[in-house]
């Protein structure tokens, strides 16, 4: 279907919807409670931090034999 495509990845998108379920869940009951609805924010990822695992993960598909066309990843 898709080339190098890993089946690895499947489950982490299947948790998506209902995580996002679960967010508009909370705000329609806090709404309806009359409460006030306050998401948290997560802490800021640094871009060196983001093109480190960008590279190890490059790195480790290589390893593996795998062919692997290196994106530009502008942070």
């Amino acid at each position: 279907m898709f080339d190098n495509y890993r089946i690895r990845i499947v489950p982490v998108l299947g948790t998506m919807p209902a995580i996002l379920g679960m967010a508009i869940a909370s705000y329609v009951l806090c709404d309806l409670a009359g409460e006030p609805y306050h998401p948290f924010e997560t802490d800021y990822v640094k871009s060196t931090a983001i093109s480190k695992l960008h590279n190890e993960l490059i790195n480790d598909e290589k390893r593996r034999g795998l062919q692997v066309k290196d994106l530009d990843v502008d942070m």
